[in-house]
């Protein structure tokens, strides 16, 4: 009787708080954009073509990005300059009913501090459906000399005549700066008038050009500036269409397969092509056929190799027997096939960045979270992209929390993966699902909580605190109580506890601390964390039994919740439930 009538008091105060969800939605706009809004100090900001370009007048000035939708959304960052600046202050995930993801709310807020490199596109997209997606263009406006973003740079551009459009990349901080082209032509060079069917500019990407104006005999040499500052330009040079001696398949050099498959490789070539296998155990099969999908490469050599054990590895290269030039090599190992398809990524403390040339660049970045790891990646154009410096660039001892990419010898990202330490900063992991829960959510009692009966309603004072990893959870945790008789989750109302939210940056946590008094009669208590970007919810379970020993019961008709509100007999809370809900009906 006294958990009913506990069930049906929390009923009650969970019916008075009843909302909508998001701001801006319904329950039935689950179809519907994110909303986004961009906000700074006044007379700072300003807003151009109905909103999507929002322009920064000012240097070190705070800006504030904040998104949200009832689905997992997720924010992308597409600038020409890594945004070290960023920074993610929350990431919520709100629900009425943690059983009922038609009541969540997702919500993300980012901090930029307005400097050149917070330049660029910031959009938040449906995690599972990217057409549901709003953005904003950010420049900074940043006051002369300079406001070309890859300034002082010589970039290389492959000319492709199939495309009818050459991008020259040449963007700009400012969108209200005159930015020239120039090309040089008898080692001079010549303005380029700008229109709307051969040169075009676009301050967020730079010059388009008609790719039929450019020629493939040459090396094509431009040059781009602004009006006033003749020290401030780019340079850019379009290379002639190169054709690969080889085209490989699969791309990426380390190849992970499971036991009982079979390993299979492709290399397209105009010329003679044999495959090397470095473990003599396995056996192999070359087959060749004309290519007929292809106008560069005649042929398609194909290797594929007998069903692997467990264990088995080696390397596979694709050489021409002429030159003896290798042109690809395949680093595979087998592993056992697991029942799900996902695979954790590379382990950091061994973590190799193998490019078929041998040359590599290896990347460390600190960052809080999942999604400001993700806004910070170094990007391509960058000339300040620079790493933490690690003795060892293959091991994670200097940067617990951040993300690792590896660059080819032109600059683009091959390969990059996020990684976290636990919450006993022991081990590192790059998904979430391979960690043991208590390296990521850990619910414990604090040093404050003394457990003194009090003499006025023989309740106990307890204080608990629950830390969760912040690379996997969002702000939005959930406190539950378990009675000794009963098997049933009774979730704890905010108007009980205390209530308050530490984000805890040198630990990379997100901590929630909750203090009630309760009764002997309460035999758990459970945390429930939301996993970011998933509906889904992951516990740590506090038994208090033991905490107990040696107390008697509570007297008959004692809550055990302290609450506000008089326990009522059965009848009559059912007789105010049905009025608030009729009362309620009447505003549908």
């Amino acid at each position: 009787m006294k958990l009913l009538s506990l069930i049906v008091s929390i009923s009650l105060i969970s019916l008075m708080k009843l909302t909508l969800g998001c701001p801006g939605f319904t329950s039935s706009d689950i179809g519907q954009k994110p909303k986004t809004l961009v906000t700074s100090a006044p007379n700072h900001i300003k807003f151009d073509t109905g909103g999507y370009s929002v322009v920064i007048d000012g240097v070190g000035i705070e800006v504030r990005f904040d998104c949200w939708a009832p689905y997992p959304i997720d924010i992308h960052f597409d600038g020409h300059l890594t945004n070290r600046g960023a920074t993610v202050g929350l990431i919520q995930r709100s629900a009425e009913d943690s059983e009922n993801p038609s009541t969540f709310c997702f919500s993300i807020n980012v901090t930029l501090t307005a400097y050149e490199e917070i330049t660029g596109e910031y959009a938040c997209a449906s995690v599972v459906n990217d057409t549901l997606r709003s953005s904003h263009y950010i420049y900074h406006a940043a006051h002369p000399p300079e406001t070309l973003l890859n300034r002082n740079q010589t970039l290389r551009v492959l000319m492709n005549k199939n495309e009818e459009w050459t991008i020259l990349p040449c963007a700009s901080s400012n969108p209200h700066v005159t930015v020239n082209l120039y090309k040089e032509m008898n080692n001079v060079f010549v303005q380029l008038q700008k229109s709307e069917d051969a040169v075009r500019y676009d301050p967020k990407i730079g010059f388009s050009i008609l790719s039929v104006l450019l020629d493939e005999s040459v090396i094509n040499k431009f040059r781009c500036g602004t009006e006033w500052n003749d020290k401030e330009f780019v340079k850019i040079l379009v290379l002639p269409p190169k054709r690969a001696p080889v085209i490989a398949t699969p791309s990426q050099p380390n190849l992970i397969i499971s036991e009982g498959e079979q390993l299979k490789v492709t290399c397209e070539a105009s010329q003679e092509i044999q495959f090397q296998n470095s473990n003599k155990n396995i056996s192999g099969q070359s087959v060749v056929n004309q290519n007929f999908e292809s106008n560069t490469q005649d042929f398609v050599y194909t290797y594929e190799t007998q069903k692997l054990r467990k264990g088995d590895s080696g390397i596979i290269s694709c050489y021409s027997p002429k030159t003896n030039k290798t042109f690809v090599e395949w680093s595979f190992r087998t592993e056992k096939k697991k029942n799900n398809t996902r695979r954790d990524g590379p382990s950091l403390n061994s973590y190799e960045c193998k490019l078929t040339n041998g040359n590599m660049k290896i990347a460390l970045y600190e960052c809080n979270n999942w999604v400001e790891c993700s806004l910070r990646k170094c990007t391509n154009l960058d000339r300040k992209c620079e790493s933490v410096k690690c003795d060892d660039a293959k091991t994670s001892n200097c940067v617990k929390n951040g993300i690792i990419q590896c660059f080819n010898v032109n600059g683009e990202s091959v390969q990059s993966e996020i990684f976290f330490a636990g919450l006993q900063n022991k081990r590192i992991y790059t998904f979430w699902e391979n960690a043991p829960v208590h390296s990521i959510l850990k619910i414990r009692k604090s040093k404050k909580s003394t457990m003194v009966k009090s003499r006025k309603d023989g309740k106990f004072e307890i204080e608990f605190v629950c830390e969760g990893s912040a690379f996997v959870f969002a702000v939005g945790f959930k406190w539950f109580l378990i009675g000794r008789n009963t098997a049933n989750n009774i979730e704890v109302p905010s108007a009980n506890i205390q209530h308050k939210w530490k984000h805890l940056d040198s630990k990379n946590v997100i901590s929630s601390v909750v203090k009630m008094n309760i009764s002997h009669e309460i035999s758990q208590i459970i945390c429930k964390a939301p996993i970011w970007n998933t509906t889904e919810w992951k516990s740590d379970i506090f038994n208090l039994t033991h905490e107990f020993r040696g107390v008697s019961s509570t007297k008959s008709g004692v809550s055990p919740l302290v609450s506000n509100f008089q326990f009522l007999e059965i009848s009559k809370i059912a007789i105010i439930l049905l009025s608030i809900f009729n009362f309620y009906k009447k505003f549908q």
